[in-house]
């Protein structure tokens, strides 16, 4: 999982984040089961708040790609 946020940019950074891992996703670079790194894990990488990385999270689960499973993490969806 590679993402690269831009301070500068009018996108809200959950969103970058969002549009970054869909991509990987639809590219195959994310296969179907993988799990992601736990929210907290990305938030300290990227040195933000673990509330904007929920946020991309719970879009990206809204949408499709990932689902959630309790006590286990969050994986990238068949």
């Amino acid at each position: 999982m590679d993402v690269v946020l831009s301070v500068t940019s009018s996108v809200p950074l959950y969103r970058q984040i969002y549009e970054q891992l869909s991509a990987q996703i639809v590219r195959g670079e994310l296969k179907s089961g993988d799990c992601l790194p736990p929210i907290r894990v990305v938030a300290a990488e990227l040195r933000i708040s673990v509330i904007t990385v929920k946020k991309a999270w719970d879009e990206l689960e809204r949408a499709g790609f990932i689902y959630t499973m309790t006590g286990k993490g969050c994986f990238v969806a068949p």
